[in-house]
Order: C-alpha cells, then sequence, then structure tokens
C-alpha cells in the first residue's frame, strides 16, 4: 500500500489499496505499521482491500510463522480478496483457512423473514427482512435486491429499492413494500429473496434455506 498516492486519488474518487508482502516478519512488524496508520480511516468502507502472500501458504507453514496472527491482521484490515499465488495449501490448515475464506469480504445471512400469510391482488405485501453481514467488508457493487413471487404456473419479480451496500457489518432490517398485480393470477407462491442475475451477477446468500437457483425460499404467500 503507498499511502500518499492513495490519499491522493482517494480524494477525487473511491479507490482500496493492496498489501504486498503478507507474512513476512519485515512487512508484519515495520512495513505495515509504518503504512497502515498513513492511510485514510474507514477507506474499506468505500472501496475493497486486498492482501498478497510472501511467497506462498505453505511456506509459511514449513517456517512456522503464526498463521493466526497473519489471519487476524487481514480480517482486522477488512480484506477482500487474498492471492495466495495458486500454490497448494496444506491439509493440516484448511479448517483455519476456510474459516478465514468465512469471514472474508461479505457473508449474507438471512436470520429472519416476515410477510402475511395471504394478500388480495391490487393490494400491498410488506415483507420484513433481517439480515446479517457476517463478513468484515460490504459489497461495493449496487446489485438489486429481488423479490419474487413463484408457483408451477408462474413467477412474479419485484424490484426493491434496497441498497445492499450499506450492509457494512452486523445486523439490519429492510422493511419492503411490493404492489401485487391486479392480473396475477390467484393461488400460493412461494415467497423468494435474491440478489443480482438478470444478466447481472449474482450473489447467493449464506443459509440452510432451500435454493431455487440463485433466490433463497423463505415462505410462503397466497393471493387471492
Amino acid at each position: 500500500a503507498n499511502a500518499h498516492l492513495i490519499n491522493y486519488i482517494g480524494s477525487k474518487r473511491a479507490i482500496g489499496w493492496r498489501a504486498d508482502g503478507l507474512g513476512s516478519p519485515k512487512h508484519m512488524d515495520i512495513l505495515y505499521p509504518q503504512g497502515f496508520p498513513l492511510l485514510p480511516e474507514g477507506l474499506w468502507k468505500k472501496a475493497p482491500v486486498s492482501f498478497e502472500s510472501y511467497w506462498w501458504i505453505s511456506e509459511w507453514y514449513r517456517k512456522n510463522w503464526d498463521i493466526d496472527r497473519i489471519i487476524n491482521l487481514t480480517l482486522e484490515n477488512h480484506v477482500s480478496t487474498f492471492n495466495t499465488k495458486s500454490f497448494p495449501i496444506p491439509y493440516e490448515l484448511k479448517d483455519k483457512i476456510d474459516e478465514w475464506i468465512a469471514k472474508m469480504g461479505y457473508h449474507f445471512v438471512i436470520n429472519e423473514t416476515e410477510a402475511l400469510n395471504s394478500v388480495n391482488l391490487g393490494e400491498k405485501l410488506n415483507v420484513r427482512l433481517a439480515v446479517e453481514n457476517v463478513g468484515v467488508a460490504p459489497i461495493y457493487s449496487r446489485l438489486p435486491l429481488y423479490i419474487r413471487l413463484k408457483n408451477e404456473s408462474g413467477e412474479k419479480t419485484f424490484e426493491t429499492g434496497v441498497d445492499i451496500r450499506q450492509w457494512i457489518e452486523g445486523k439490519y432490517e429492510e422493511n419492503i413494500q411490493i404492489v401485487i398485480p391486479e392480473d396475477m393470477p390467484k393461488g400460493e407462491y412461494e415467497l423468494q429473496v435474491g440478489i443480482g442475475g438478470n444478466g447481472q451477477p449474482s450473489v447467493v446468500f449464506a443459509t440452510d434455506a432451500c435454493q431455487d437457483g440463485d433466490y433463497a425460499i423463505v415462505g410462503k404467500v397466497e393471493i387471492k
């Protein structure tokens, strides 16, 4: 990370930063402590942070470097991506690396969804969505959040105005209102939630809920 360059460009547009040499004692003990405090506070909320390994993870393991300390440093700095240079990772570190990946970047969990069991044609359906970002960084692209009603005979997708970039860290609650079209066929529909798709990149929720493609199935609604 070049703090002076990042500060200059950051005054003109949102820009993230990348730090090479991750794991190296010189970087961990000297270069990072000198450079990181010079970076603008909260930069990670606007643009991604990336790290690249010094050597590779198997070499960290061979040299007996403190891998927990290395991982924690990246998480404390809200890492979104990490380049390990395509070298194999020792099996002994599998659980540790899996846990690291599960915290890196954004991971959106649906904690609760609430909606009426039935709604009439032409009426508004209120959907309360309680979500949590269990990762250490937000998403930086404004992909749309969709509500979809689907059954065997058809489906209707509603784009919400929710800005998922605001799901920085922690828990959030969205109160979404959709209007059921007058010409929508009556019947029971699955209530589904999805991010992106429809020609854009899609994001799958980190949830145990049943999936329908990129959508999480979170309930049922009867249209009368």
